[in-house]
């Protein structure tokens, strides 16, 4: 398995995410969030690639599993997390994603630009 997660592909300690928001207002925190749980379970790699890096494929087998199938668990994991604490709108413009980088692109895109109007429309 992937550094961060356990036999049994559950994060290690119990987590709670922030929900986001239907109006994108707590992106910034929602965002954090995501990205501290990911970083403290050592999987933050999949935010920025589409596939396992090289520093990744050079663990080899972990656990006697293939780096290719503790990157698979692992996206699998992310979207148990994010897919539940999304608006329904949002997910359905994400669930089609075949990796989490283009989840968290889309998802990027839609409130980064939500987070940019509300900010505008404060001034």
């Amino acid at each position: 398995m992937g550094p961060g997660l356990n036999d049994n592909m559950h994060f290690k300690d119990k987590i709670t995410i922030l929900k986001l928001s239907d109006d994108g207002s707590n992106w910034v925190n929602y965002r954090d969030h995501v990205l501290w749980l990911l970083e403290s379970q050592t999987i933050d790699d999949h935010i920025d690639h589409d596939s396992p890096p090289t520093a990744y494929q050079n663990q080899g087998k972990v656990g006697g599993v293939e780096y290719t199938n503790c990157w698979k668990k692992e996206e699998t994991a992310i979207k148990q997390v994010i897919g539940p604490s999304i608006p329904c709108t949002a997910f359905s413009r994400i669930k089609g994603q075949k990796n989490i980088k283009g989840v968290w692109d889309i998802l990027k895109q839609i409130y980064e630009e939500k987070t940019r109007a509300l900010a505008a429309d404060l001034m």
